[in-house]
């Protein structure tokens, strides 16, 4: 395996859980919007923590900050359209 393999299987992960996705999150657009955004996060952080050793840092899309941190697990939080904080986390 290549250095990428592990990109890729991060980027198959966070396709299958958006697909999934749970009855928690709204189907609005900027729910879904929002969503992607913070898998993205996800994706940019997992590369981060790969190619840095940084375990924290933050985003902004939209107007909506995203920030993610390694701890037992991968997640990222954020506060969205409704003013809900949300919370994503992969294993």
């Amino acid at each position: 395996m290549g250095r990428n393999d592990g990109e890729f299987v991060y980027g198959i992960y966070f396709i299958r859980q958006f697909i999934a996705g749970d009855d928690r999150h709204s189907t609005e657009p900027s729910s879904k919007k929002e969503r992607v955004s913070a898998f993205e996060t996800l994706h940019e952080a997992a590369r981060e923590i790969s190619a840095t050793g940084k375990l924290q840092g933050q985003r902004q899309v939209n107007n909506i900050f995203y920030s993610w941190k390694m701890e037992e697990q991968l997640c990222v939080e954020y506060v969205d359209y409704k003013e809900q904080r949300r919370r994503i986390c992969i294993e």
